[in-house]
């Protein structure tokens, strides 16, 4: 796993920052394999940051824009129209789009489920880590490592 530089965008202030009292929440967003492994975090953007603003501005966008990689990624309805960002149909008509969004669906469900176990091995990702977002970034950084680690 490489993690991406913890260098924060230009906007590095927090008026989008997720807060919980004093807890600071950076945004997460990984690659993950099919037996919840992580083979990649991007962890320096504010928490409510969407996930294809980060993915567009990530080195492995660039690398399959630029034919470096082959294959596929799962993403959301809210990416862009790419060739390697596989996105579910938002209005699916024939019985062909509905099994694709329900393999879809099942698909990104291993996502969901390393981020489900990522928290509960390291709770204090589920409420927040009360930290300087530059230190959290860190900390969640090394989080992602340690539960590499203990697969």
């Amino acid at each position: 796993m490489r993690p991406s530089s913890p260098r924060l965008p230009s906007r590095r202030v927090s008026p989008g920052l997720r807060r919980t009292g004093f807890a600071v929440r950076p945004s997460l967003h990984s690659y993950v394999r099919e037996q919840l492994l992580i083979t990649d975090v991007v962890a320096r953007w504010p928490g409510p940051t969407h996930d294809a603003t980060i993915y567009q501005s990530s080195r492995r966008y660039s690398k399959f824009e630029m034919g470096d990689y082959r294959g596929n990624l799962l993403g959301d309805s809210g990416y862009p129209l790419k060739s390697h960002p596989l996105t579910p149909y938002l209005n699916p008509i024939t019985r062909g789009q509905q099994k694709y969004n329900d393999a879809h669906i099942k698909t990104r469900n291993v996502v969901e489920r390393q981020y489900g176990v990522l928290k509960r091995r390291f709770p204090v990702l589920a409420v927040g880590i009360r930290l300087r977002l530059e230190t959290a970034i860190r900390v969640m950084l090394a989080y992602c490592v340690l539960h590499r680690v203990a697969q």
